[in-house]
């Protein structure tokens, strides 16, 4: 599942450092009702889309890479992949996304690359 939702510090560190449930409960929970797009196991797909590179084995500092990972990995002690972007990094990743070539992209994909 891909969600773009904006947290506060507050709530984040809340969602980060309770224990009465496991994490991924927690964001559900969180997010819960809130406009999202599930593109389940799909993202490596979206990744290797957009960077020509595989999720699992990522380009570096690749703004494109970070719209669908996010910024720093969440991962440990939980079932799943979690990717987190603070606001005051989406400008890079921002500007990127805004001037892709959507026809340049197409041309260079190739599905037997994946």
């Amino acid at each position: 599942m891909v969600i773009l939702q904006k947290l506060t510090q507050k709530r984040l560190t809340n969602l980060l450092e309770s224990t009465e449930k496991p994490l991924m409960d927690n964001i559900h929970d969180t997010l819960s009702g809130l406009r999202r797009l599930d593109i389940d196991k799909r993202w490596d797909f979206l990744h290797f889309g957009l960077t020509g590179t595989p999720a699992f084995d990522p380009a570096k500092n690749d703004p494109l890479s970070r719209a669908v990972l996010g910024e720093h990995s969440l991962e440990d002690g939980i079932d799943g992949f979690l990717g987190l972007t603070w606001n005051q990094e989406l400008a890079a990743t921002i500007d990127r996304l805004e001037s892709l070539d959507r026809s340049k992209l197409r041309k260079q994909f190739s599905i037997k690359r994946l």
